[in-house]
C-alpha cells in the first residue's frame, strides 16, 4: 500500500502522483525506459477505481508516455471501474482503509474526526510503512513490505513510493504515530446521547483510558446509564476489540 497527498480530488492530482511515480522510476533506472515501463506494468497490472471526479481520465493513467496523443496502442495498463455502491469489489482495499482509521480516525458520537489538513507528504509515507510492516495471518504473519520487497527489491520500495522497513513491534497504528490528538466534541446531540451497545463498539478511547461520556474503562467500554460496580463489572463492559483487520 502506497499514498501520495493530493493537493485537490481532480483528475489532474491523480494524473500528477502518477506522473510522479514515473519520474522516480526514470531517476531510479536512469532513463532506462524499457525497465521504467517494464516496473509500471509489474506495478499496476490493473487499475481499479471509483466513479468520481478522480479518474475521469483513465488513459492519462492507461497509457501515460502516450497520453498526450491519445494513442490507445501504448497503453501500459487497463483501467476498470467498480460498480456503484459496490466497495466488496476492491474489498482488500478497503480492508488497507481501515488500517488508514485505526491513524486517522472517523468520527464518533463522543469525538471528532481527525483532521487531514495538517498532514505532510513525509507523514504519508510514515503512516504507509507502519501500515505495511503490520504482519498480517493471510500472508503466514509475513509484512506487506517483505512480499513486496523480496518480489520488486528494496529501492522501489523507498526510493519510488517512499516506504521504508519498520520493526513489527515498533509499529503501532494509533493517532499517536502522527502526533494527533482525539478531540473530544464539546457538545453531543441528544440522538448521540444514549448510543446502543453496538454502536459503542464503534468509539474510540481515549488515551488516558476515559470514554467519551465520562466513564473510566476497565477491560473494555461500560454501557451507558449503569452503575459500574465490581459485582456487575463482567455484565456491564462490551470488550474493547483488541485486534487489527487481518
Amino acid at each position: 500500500m502506497a499514498g501520495f497527498l493530493l493537493e485537490a480530488k481532480s483528475a489532474a492530482c491523480v494524473k500528477e502522483a502518477f506522473a510522479t511515480i514515473l519520474a522516480r522510476l526514470a531517476e531510479l533506472y536512469g532513463g532506462d525506459n524499457g525497465r521504467i515501463f517494464g516496473t509500471y506494468m509489474e506495478l499496476f497490472e490493473i487499475l481499479l477505481g471509483d466513479l468520481w471526479g478522480e479518474f475521469t481520465d483513465p488513459l492519462a493513467l492507461e497509457c501515460p508516455a502516450g497520453a498526450v496523443s491519445g494513442d490507445l496502442d501504448s497503453r501500459l495498463v487497463e483501467m476498470f471501474y467498480c460498480d456503484p455502491y459496490s466497495a466488496w469489489q476492491k474489498a482488500f482495499v478497503e480492508r488497507n482503509h481501515e488500517f488508514v482509521i485505526h491513524v486517522l480516525p472517523k468520527a464518533t458520537h463522543y469525538t471528532e474526526a481527525a483532521s487531514f489538513d495538517d498532514l505532510t507528504q513525509s507523514d504519508v509515507e510514515l503512516l504507509m510503512s507502519h501500515i505495511n510492516c503490520y504482519p498480517r495471518r493471510i500472508f503466514k504473519d509475513k509484512t506487506p513490505y517483505e512480499l513486496f520487497t523480496d518480489w520488486i527489491g528494496e529501492d522501489v520500495a523507498s526510493k519510488v513510493f517512499g516506504i521504508r522497513r519498520i520493526e513489527p513491534n515498533e509499529a503501532p497504528l494509533k493517532p499517536s504515530l502522527l502526533g494527533i490528538d482525539i478531540r473530544i466534541k464539546e457538545r453531543v446531540n441528544s440522538v448521540d446521547a444514549a448510543p446502543s451497545p453496538k454502536a459503542l463498539l464503534a468509539d474510540i478511547k481515549r488515551p488516558d483510558g476515559v470514554l467519551g461520556n465520562g466513564h473510566r474503562a476497565r477491560q473494555g467500554f461500560v454501557l451507558p446509564g449503569r452503575r459500574q460496580e465490581q459485582r456487575d463489572h463482567e455484565r456491564e463492559c462490551v470488550p474493547f476489540p483488541s485486534r487489527l483487520p487481518e
